[in-house]
């Protein structure tokens, strides 16, 4: 409900917000090719990296995704 309520208070939020989605992801993919295996998508939204806002929402979000699949890196960032 809260869903429709925005949409019809806002038309043009679903396009807007589905354009920044995809620009995220093109920047990610872009830093992805670039950093090849050394590419940490927390760390992309850590940083704030290639032109996008800092998030530590983001980030944490990844690190928790990272860490439950055993990845050791992420987890060392969530114990600090």
């Amino acid at each position: 409900r809260v869903d429709c309520e925005i949409y019809l208070r806002q038309p043009s939020y679903g396009i807007t917000y589905q354009m920044g989605k995809v620009e995220i992801e093109r920047l990610a993919a872009d830093r992805a090719r670039q950093l090849g295996d050394k590419f940490r998508l927390g760390e992309f939204h850590e940083k704030g990296e290639a032109g996008l806002v800092k998030s530590e929402v983001e980030a944490t979000k990844w690190f928790k995704l990272a860490a439950a699949q055993g990845h050791q890196e992420a987890q060392k960032k969530l114990s600090n």
